[in-house]
């Protein structure tokens, strides 16, 4: 099957990860259009004056969102404070745009390790919790800018979007079957539900929690 072809624009395309993306996005035959501060792209935004170029969201299908100030300098308080705002002010600006649009594009926001912090001991995964420190805070924040676009049914990354057109898009789908039988787990079942989904951990403590409720509750009515 041909690969559909997308309109892709990029902000932060001459940054670390922005520039070889474009060109690799390009190689792939994908219509690329860069949104950049002043004339270095092919659409235009200015982020603290709150102002974007209306015509780059016209017909995009996806917006990959990079920029943001580099943290590889000296920090003092205005350096921190472009670091952060860069990053949140530039989403919610994005994101105010899109939430307006009758059927937004594909969402995908940068982020960050340290939303995890840097002093913690031990493996840490996706059921982990946010971390200490400033860089933490930054990625909290630059996060949590992208949730008006989930609550209109965007399509962003871990999302179900609202205009799935097939059940299939939203998931797994494992027919009715039984997690106990004859008072005993189904290891095999839980394995496959380990298996498929982002956060096992927390998926399977949720879903033990709400046997053990149940057993509870038999035992009790």
């Amino acid at each position: 099957m041909a690969q559909r072809k997308e309109r892709i624009l990029v902000t932060g395309a001459t940054g670390l990860v922005g520039a070889p993306l474009c060109v690799a996005l390009s190689a792939r035959g994908h219509s690329v259009h860069r949104l950049s501060r002043g004339t270095k792209g092919d659409y235009s935004w200015d982020v603290p004056a709150g102002q974007i170029d209306p015509a780059a969201l016209n017909e995009v299908d996806v917006v990959i969102h990079l920029a943001g100030e580099t943290v590889a300098q000296r920090w003092n308080t205005a350096a921190k404070e472009r670091i952060l705002r860069s990053r949140v002010d530039g989403t919610k600006l994005l994101i105010d745009q899109l939430v307006q649009q009758a059927k937004p594009p594909a969402f995908l926001c940068a982020s960050g390790i340290s939303y995890y912090g840097i002093s913690r001991e031990g493996h840490l995964d996706e059921s982990a919790t946010s971390g200490d420190g400033f860089l933490a805070e930054v990625t909290r924040q630059w996060e949590s800018a992208v949730q008006p676009l989930v609550d209109v049914g965007g399509r962003v990354a871990g999302s179900n979007a609202a205009d799935s057109t097939e059940i299939y898009q939203e998931g797994l789908r494992i027919p009715p079957t039984k997690l106990y039988s004859a008072g005993q787990p189904n290891e095999t079942m839980f394995d496959l539900l380990r298996t498929n989904v982002r956060l096992p951990v927390q998926v399977e403590a949720d879903l033990r929690a709400q046997l053990a409720a149940c057993h509870i509750a038999e035992r009790q009515f």
